[in-house]
């Protein structure tokens, strides 16, 4: 949704949005569009036309409570004084009524549903709290602050712009600037965590969220550099849980989660964090984007395929969710046309929706399981013989045939679990997963993103 309050707000500056002399009444807008709205959810019992437009407004409509059927309206639009309107409500499609007016410059849903309400009309923006019948509730800030989001954690995000010693990366003089500070706060406004200078580590300062449990911040900075865009500063990262307090050490130079993984950086060295106070030092190269030499052909030839190779750090060990994402985009670059069919089964550790529907394709096809206390564990990253046996009921999957396999065993087979060994061999006689130096497999070694990307590269080919 906030992509769309920018593309919209992009067009109006722009200019290329034209507008009729006459200019039509938000009301009128919505009285002519959102009876097609409802009409079209009696019948389908779904809001799939999302985008209107005419010329003098443009309205999207964006799920923002899927359980309670909820949708976010945002209308840009010219008025008779020759200025944009841009505003939010909220619109039930089953009743057919606005459950909260278009009169709101943002609109934001709580994990458990609740409704966020803002408007920035002064120096002074206010919030509100609305149920999903848009009864209200005024939210008071604290001193300070003036803008507020909800976080995934259930808890707020709070920020500020404060005075701080700041220097442009060409010029050495230091001056004051205005930069953001951010802090954690509970619903009723109380303040977790302050002093917050950002979140996870990146090219620009953004705030922080939650992530697999924990929140990436970044603290103690004492300078801030503009220039071609905003960037950082010196302070030092760490992470914290939905308490405040620290998990682990917090003098990492750059943290961020990439490929769902914790990656730290320290005085030149890289570390794999767990989120639960423990760091492992990585040992293999950290070039961002660069495959080994060895795949990249294989690498560069899955991406005209339509399967995912932007990976960070590719010879890092790929997590199951990001093996499952593969198998289903592999499994759609074969069968494009082909309705995938999904399983019911919901994973109490998938909060990400997209995971959670990769997850629930790759189950309904047979490709992957859950485990039995009803988790899926998408950020544990796969060890070689678990990965040949979801490379074996892909290629199933896909239509292949596994033949009855013989021939040399490897040097290690006797540490290759029982469930695991028919896929080991199978995936060996159709090329698309093979062992390693002196004959053997090391089926508990782990399995890199690059690997993965290869080997589906190589089950693309052998089905094609």
């Amino acid at each position: 949704m906030k992509r769309f309050h920018k593309m919209l707000l992009s067009i109006a500056v722009g200019g290329t949005l034209l507008f009729s002399a006459q200019a039509a009444e938000p009301q009128d807008v919505l009285q002519t569009v959102l009876p097609v709205v409802q009409q079209e959810w009696q019948s389908t019992g779904a809001v799939s036309t999302t985008y209107f437009s005419g010329d003098d407004y443009l309205m999207q409509l964006s799920s923002l409570v899927p359980e309670k059927h909820l949708y976010t309206v945002i209308l840009l639009m010219k008025d008779t004084s020759d200025a944009s309107i841009y505003k939010c409500g909220v619109f039930d499609p089953q009743t057919g009524k606005m459950v909260v007016p278009l009169e709101y410059d943002s609109i934001e849903a709580t994990p458990d549903g609740e409704l966020l309400l803002g408007q920035w009309d002064d120096d002074s923006p206010h919030y509100w709290f609305a149920d999903a019948a848009g009864a209200l509730t005024q939210i008071e800030l604290p001193t300070g602050y003036t803008r507020l989001s909800p976080d995934s954690s259930g808890l707020f995000i709070l920020s500020k712009i404060v005075q701080k010693p700041m220097r442009d990366s060409n010029m050495p003089e230091t001056a004051e600037g205005n930069v953001t500070q951010y802090a954690i706060a509970d619903r009723n406004m109380n303040i977790i965590r302050d002093n917050i200078d950002g979140g996870a580590s990146g090219p620009s300062i953004w705030p922080p969220e939650y992530t697999n449990g924990v929140f990436i911040i970044q603290t103690s900075g004492t300078q801030w550099e503009t220039g071609m865009a905003y960037r950082g500063c010196n302070g030092t990262f760490g992470l914290i849980d939905k308490t405040g307090n620290w998990i682990g050490r917090h003098d990492y130079q750059s943290l961020s989660w990439a490929d769902q993984h914790f990656v730290a950086r320290r005085n030149g060295r890289y570390y794999l964090l767990d989120g639960k106070g423990g760091e492992t030092p990585v040992t293999v190269p950290m070039e961002m984007y660069r495959y080994s030499s060895w795949a990249k052909k294989e690498a560069d030839a899955a991406q005209t395929h339509d399967i995912e190779t932007r990976f960070a750090y590719p010879q890092l060990d790929i997590t199951r969710a990001k093996f499952t994402e593969l198998t289903m985009q592999l499994y759609r670059t074969i069968y494009p046309d082909r309705e995938v069919p999904q399983s019911d089964k919901q994973f109490s550790d998938c909060e990400d929706a997209e995971i959670q529907s990769d997850v629930q394709n790759a189950v309904a096809l047979g490709i992957v399981n859950g485990y039995e206390d009803g988790t899926f564990r998408p950020y544990r990253t796969i060890s070689r013989e678990e990965a040949a046996a979801m490379l074996n009921r892909l290629y199933i999957a896909l239509g292949g045939t596994v033949d009855t396999v013989s021939g040399e065993t490897y040097a290690d087979d006797a540490q290759i679990d029982d469930w695991a060994r028919d896929s080991v061999y199978a995936m060996r006689e159709k090329n698309i997963m093979t062992g390693k130096q002196d004959n053997k497999f090391c089926p508990k070694d782990g399995y890199t993103a690059e690997q993965a990307v290869v080997t589906m590269e190589r089950m693309y080919r052998a089905l094609k």
